[in-house]
């Protein structure tokens, strides 16, 4: 499902536990480039990536993971992330 479909306004992108800190990047969902993509700048190199898709009020719908030290990407490579709802785990 797309953002408005799903009823998430912004996904943010943060290295510690979800919501508890303020995010490395966050993009409104309108301001993706097809297919709704953003790129996060000072990703570490090890550690977890936490991914949220965020309702207008601040709820998180939709929350993935992405373990950096298991397979660290190239120079230069993207990283597809997708982002199952909360409550499908």
């Amino acid at each position: 499902r797309d953002c408005s479909t799903a009823g998430v306004g912004a996904v943010e992108a943060r290295t510690s536990s979800p919501l508890a800190t303020t995010p490395l990047a966050s993009a409104l969902c309108t301001d993706g480039l097809v297919p709704a993509a953003f790129t996060v700048d000072d990703v570490p190199a090890a550690g977890t990536l936490y991914l949220d898709g965020i309702d207008p009020l601040g709820i998180a719908l939709y929350h993935g993971e992405l373990a950096l030290d298991a397979a660290p990407p190239g120079t230069g490579e993207t990283r597809v992330i997708t982002l199952y709802a909360a409550a499908a785990e």
